[in-house]
């Protein structure tokens, strides 16, 4: 048994600043913003998806057991594959933020599909 140190400070003051410092970080390698991150799973939320809408991120990936969660459904039932595949964003402060999920078990082998068809969905809500 042991005494952890206590928490003193805001969570979402953290994770706002470690998404501005991470746009800023990307900025100065590339030379321009992203529009788009791939979060840890386990860091995605109904706050978070605010947290980079206000920060003008216009989308994030995630896998699909975040949506079964979020839905409170099992994705491996196949009549629940085709929640996959529809249009799901957040709009917060006026910010609009696309939300896309893959396919859990597939990744690695479907890297490449999976890439077109984020390409693809992006072109259609014209984010790029």
């Amino acid at each position: 048994d042991m005494n952890m140190p206590a928490f003193e400070g805001s969570l979402e003051d953290d994770a706002s600043w470690h998404v501005r410092e991470g746009l800023n970080e990307f900025e100065s390698h590339f030379g321009f913003r992203p529009k788009g991150m791939w979060p840890a799973e386990g860091s995605v939320s109904q706050k978070a998806a605010e947290i980079f809408a206000d920060n003008g991120i216009s989308w994030i990936a995630t896998d699909e057991e975040v949506l079964g969660n979020s839905l409170q459904i099992n994705m491996k039932d196949g009549a629940n594959r085709h929640r996959l595949y529809q249009k799901h964003f957040q709009i917060h402060n006026g910010n609009k933020i696309n939300i896309f999920f893959v396919f859990l078990y597939m990744v690695s082998i479907c890297l490449l599909l999976y890439l077109l068809t984020l390409y693809y969905c992006l072109l259609n809500c014209h984010l790029i």
